[in-house]
């Protein structure tokens, strides 16, 4: 999955507000973005819920017959389309005739029209690009409090932060804090997992 262009959760201003910073510290705007973004980031690898609003690609090696959009939450726009590439090799637009989209659920998912097949696809890796749209329009304020505390962790102690090394970061209580209030569950369909 690729994640595009994306705004941020909540403002620098109101980061800086947050971290009780006033006019007269000189403060890098966008070392303050990184940390708004790279916390975001973390938040979504650990939750599977997309905090930054943006566009997103999901590539497939194929259709079938239920798709299972990731990360939460959906965006039912003019952005969505699905791409694949045909035995030929040429790009195309799959017609909204083949499938039907069920956004009112918690992962978005596309079922196979009965009785319609999905054309054939080359035989070749990430041959079906799904684009869509995921994330707030308005972020929760739960969601922007965790990220918000961590992220002062993150500036007062001046450390990178990824998921590789978020335990020696942050403390244990926002950990548990995510995993028992937002932490996304997966699914199971009675073919197995999606």
């Amino acid at each position: 999955m690729k994640k595009t262009d994306r705004a941020l959760p909540f403002s620098v201003e109101e980061f800086k507000k947050f971290l009780r910073l006033t006019i007269y510290n000189d403060v890098d705007e966008d070392y303050l973005t990184d940390i708004i973004e790279g916390v975001s980031s973390v938040f979504e690898s650990l939750t599977r819920i997309t905090v930054m609003r943006g566009l997103r690609k999901l590539y497939l090696n194929g259709f079938s017959d239920i798709i299972e959009i990731p990360c939460p939450p959906f965006i039912n726009d003019v952005e969505f389309k699905i791409e694949y590439i045909d035995l030929e090799g040429n790009t195309k637009t799959l017609d909204k005739s083949y499938y039907d989209l069920d956004d009112k659920i918690l992962f978005a998912t596309i079922y196979r029209v009965k009785d319609k097949s999905y054309p054939p696809t080359a035989d070749k890796p990430n041959c079906v690009t799904i684009t869509y749209t995921a994330g707030y329009d308005d972020c929760p304020a739960a969601i922007k409090i965790w990220i918000k505390e961590v992220g002062a962790v993150v500036y007062e102690h001046r450390c990178p932060i990824d998921a590789a090394n978020i335990k020696e970061i942050i403390p244990d209580k926002y950990l548990n804090n995510i995993k028992n209030c937002f932490v996304v569950p997966r699914t199971t369909y009675a073919g197995g997992k999606s």
